[in-house]
């Protein structure tokens, strides 16, 4: 699983990673970016699962580096971090279609909790493209 960790501040970005690896994601598939131009950049990259932002970055807030990154790679899970409960911002959070507005300090247990409906949802996409797989080479073949 690639997993995306968006937050200007290197101390929270930091210990995300550590809940990460601590629940055995490899550290190689992890990337990290201080802003929402370094995000945008991350996603142009390669192809990411997961992706963890928080909103108030420089650059590029988080909001719209989502808004653009979709663009580039709607299949990631988007979540995110912010310190501010604010409803304007989760409003437009759904609007963008979010996997969730998660608070912070955020726990080791939403970490995973993430990270296990992350897992389930890759796996219920790999089942419906393998029955889709199947089914066209079936109607080839027959």
């Amino acid at each position: 699983m690639k997993i995306l960790i968006a937050d200007d501040e290197a101390l929270v970005r930091q210990s995300i990673r550590l809940f990460l690896v601590n629940l055995g994601i490899q550290k190689e598939d992890i990337t990290e970016a201080s802003n929402g131009l370094m995000m945008l950049d991350a996603v142009k990259s390669g192809r990411l699962d997961l992706a963890l932002v928080d909103i108030r970055m420089p650059a590029m807030d988080g909001l719209s580096a989502i808004r653009q990154a979709q663009l580039l790679s709607p299949y990631t899970k988007y979540y995110i971090l912010s310190g501010f409960d604010d409803f304007k911002y989760a409003q437009e959070a759904i609007r963008l279609g979010v996997c969730d507005y998660i608070l912070k300090p955020v726990k080791p247990i939403v970490i995973e909790e993430i990270l296990e409906k992350t897992i389930s949802c890759l796996e219920q996409e790999k089942a419906l493209l393998l029955k889709d797989l199947m089914l066209c080479t079936t109607a080839l073949f027959t």
